[in-house]
């Protein structure tokens, strides 16, 4: 299973999220490598086991794209990549007007989803991300505990995620039709 490229090595199968506090039980080792106990701000987020490098799921992304030549609207704007899941301040707004959210009474009241999941959030080195599934999405979502996110929040956030680009998608699929129509 692969999870991208180290910006080091370049090597395809050697990144590993990194894992920090102290887990339950063992970590899937295909995945994860233990990164300690300590927890704190800013932490690496990946690790190439091969060649030592440190450092976030973006870099790796971008290694990846680079290794791969495919592009987001992020390289090439103007150009949308088919599925490509990410966190919207539209998402988040959605998710704030949700039952779900309301529902979560103690948890709402501290918190908002821009607080957790926006580009200044808790959860920040989620928003610059983009997932080719909602499989991907939903195991950052959910790595380390969800960051103590209930998994109901979690999972209105991706539905809603989910929702958003089937519309996005369709509706820039159906002006592609109509120009070629012409």
């Amino acid at each position: 299973m692969s999870i991208g490229n180290c910006p080091n090595c370049m090597l395809d199968n050697s990144i590993r999220r990194i894992f920090w506090g102290l887990p339950l039980e063992q970590p899937d080792l295909e995945i994860y490598t233990l990164g300690g106990c300590v927890v704190g701000p800013k932490m690496p987020e990946m690790k190439c086991i091969e060649c030592g490098w440190q450092g976030s799921k973006i870099e790796v992304n971008k290694a990846t794209r680079m290794r791969r030549f495919t592009w987001t609207d992020q390289d090439a704007p103007g150009i949308t990549i088919l599925k490509k899941f990410k966190i919207t301040h539209e998402a988040l707004e959605a998710l704030e007007n949700s039952k779900t959210w309301g529902n979560a009474q103690s948890f709402h009241s501290k918190y908002s989803p821009q607080s957790i999941y926006g580009p200044e959030g808790e959860l920040n080195w989620l928003w610059d991300l983009s997932w080719d599934s909602l499989e991907d999405m939903r195991g950052d979502f959910y790595a380390n505990m969800g960051g103590g996110v209930p998994h109901k929040i979690i999972d209105e956030l991706i539905q809603i995620i989910s929702s958003k680009t089937t519309k996005k998608l369709t509706s820039e699929f159906i002006k592609i039709l109509e120009f070629r129509d012409e």
